[in-house]
């Protein structure tokens, strides 16, 4: 990471303008910018390459992964969301937009990703036999609720920002019973106060047990620790249950008895819409790929230091040449670097 601070050092008094491309007829495009940090990352790279290296006209719009399929509907141009948790949508929706050439799952940005349910690493190193969901769950005396006396604190996803994880943890909670149990689901006000209760754990070897997903900076250095489930994976109680959770925000009569259920498979693509394919950048999208370290690093960069999205972008373009230089043409890596 100090090699980074030095680059972004470096970088920082630069100055950055359009440069001569190897397409001038890029035209429009759209980059949409979910409201998280490592998505906001890949945004802001896909955005300077397509600039400064396919002469693209870049628009930045904010977005989320159940805003995603609404977004690229409503786009008649080139659209391209970095960083699309696919599987937080409805997936019969998405497959009828996918052959109504509404739009398509073009690359995978980074190929290592999860979704877990983890606990802190006080709580792992202190009991050490509890290490899977099917376990902790009788376990609500551990994590004491701030809000709720005499009950277990489980932290779910932040509320109404528009991701999907909000819904798929509360239908999982109640379809291991955790009320029932003893607990009581602490859904985070924000991002910001979710990463700050993880990190007060940590610092205070405390106990905490709740949702995360990975590659993070809080994840890797807040050491969490991912909870083997301990039942298979049931793709039908996913869909019949946890999917079908956020069209009525509520579980499904059939799904009412526990049913103890995993976590599926992580899925994450990049979104983009079939006008992408005649700008000239539509290979670059499907070839780009980051190792989960890099993306970790530089999401640990962009906390530590304060940056912008942005910022973080143009020290990952400086950093790691020889990675992204081999997923676009020589001109157009020679038009990228000489914008930064």
């Amino acid at each position: 990471m100090k090699k980074l601070a030095l680059i972004a050092a470096s970088i920082a008094t630069a100055a950055f303008g359009f440069s001569a491309t190897a397409n001038a007829e890029c035209g429009e495009v759209t980059v949409g910018e979910a409201n998280w940090s490592t998505a906001q990352i890949l945004a802001q790279i896909d955005g300077f390459v397509l600039e400064h290296g396919y002469g693209c006209s870049v628009t930045f719009t904010p977005t989320s992964t159940t805003q995603t399929l609404a977004l690229a509907q409503g786009s008649a141009g080139p659209l391209v969301v970095s960083e699309f948790w696919n599987l937080g949508v409805d997936q019969d929706v998405l497959a009828a937009a996918v052959a109504d050439g509404e739009i398509e799952l073009t690359g995978k940005p980074f190929p290592e990703a999860g979704e877990f349910w983890y606990v802190s690493p006080a709580f792992a190193e202190a009991y050490p036999e509890i290490d899977t969901v099917a376990e902790l769950i009788d376990r609500p005396d551990l994590f004491p609720s701030p809000t709720v006396d005499g009950a277990g604190g489980f932290y779910g996803c932040p509320i109404g920002i528009g991701w999907g994880c909000e819904h798929n943890n509360t239908a999982l909670f109640k379809l291991w019973g955790m009320e029932d149990k003893g607990w009581n689901l602490e859904n985070p006000g924000s991002f910001e106060g979710m990463n700050s209760i993880i990190t007060d754990a940590y610092v205070s070897n405390g106990n905490w047990v709740g949702y995360y997903w990975t590659p993070t900076a809080i994840a890797i250095e807040n050491e969490l620790v991912a909870l083997d489930w301990g039942v298979e994976f049931d793709q039908s109680v996913w869909d019949g249950c946890v999917m079908a959770h956020r069209e009525a925000d509520a579980l499904p009569a059939s799904c009412e008895v526990p049913t103890p259920a995993a976590w599926t498979p992580s899925d994450i693509a990049t979104a983009t819409t079939p006008a992408l394919r005649d700008t000239g950048a539509y290979d670059y999208v499907l070839s780009r790929e980051l190792p989960m370290a890099v993306l970790g690093a530089l999401d640990a960069y962009m906390g530590a230091n304060q940056a912008s999205a942005a910022d973080t972008a143009k020290v990952f373009l400086s950093e790691y040449q020889d990675m992204w230089t081999s997923w676009v043409d020589a001109d157009v890596a020679d038009a990228v670097l000489a914008a930064l």
